[in-house]
C-alpha cells in the first residue's frame, strides 16, 4: 500500500467526495494508504508569495475558485 498525505482545509460540504473517497475504501481499492492532513488557510502563510509569478517553480494546491489569485496588500 502506497501512503500518501491529501491536505484538506476544512470538513465542509465541499470536501465531501473526498471523505466520501476515504471512508467508502476507494483509494485503497487504488492501494493508496491516505493521511488526510487538516491545515488553515491564509493568504499570507508563506513570504515571499505575492504574485502568481510568484508560484512557478514551487509546490501549492487550490482549495477553491479564486484560491490563486496573489494576496492582496
Amino acid at each position: 500500500m502506497e501512503k500518501i498525505r491529501v491536505a484538506c482545509g476544512n470538513r465542509g460540504v465541499g470536501t465531501a467526495p473526498l471523505f466520501a473517497a476515504v471512508e467508502g475504501g476507494y483509494f485503497k481499492e487504488q492501494g493508496l494508504d491516505p493521511e488526510l492532513l487538516y491545515y488553515q488557510g491564509h493568504p499570507n502563510a508563506r513570504p515571499g508569495l505575492r504574485r502568481r509569478e510568484d508560484l512557478r517553480g514551487k509546490r501549492w494546491g487550490v482549495l477553491a475558485h479564486g484560491d490563486a489569485a496573489p494576496a492582496r496588500s
